[in-house]
């Protein structure tokens, strides 16, 4: 009877070992992308790096962002402002 006790819980052990296998193969999908990675886009809502990471911020979004919603922070004030009738002036 012990060794029934054994088996099924080194088979509950290895089931969940397995499922936070899997789990960490989804959270590291596509950490690497662009030209870097064979063209690989990041997930939904990030930024691929110019060095081909994944993320969000500056790093990632602004200067040579390679696919996402990448940003530059300038023309994007500007095109705010200009929206809303505001003209930027330079000091």
């Amino acid at each position: 009877m012990a060794t029934m006790k054994a088996v099924a819980v080194a088979m509950k052990v290895m089931v969940v070992g397995l499922l936070l296998l899997a789990y960490a193969r989804l959270m590291t999908h596509a950490q690497q992308c662009g030209s870097h990675a064979n063209g690989t886009v990041c997930a939904i809502n990030l930024c691929c790096s110019q060095y081909g990471y994944c993320g969000l911020g500056g790093d990632y979004c602004r200067t040579s962002c390679q696919s996402g919603p990448c940003y530059s922070l300038c023309p994007k004030q500007n095109e705010i402002l200009a929206s809303r009738g505001v003209e930027r002036f330079k000091v």
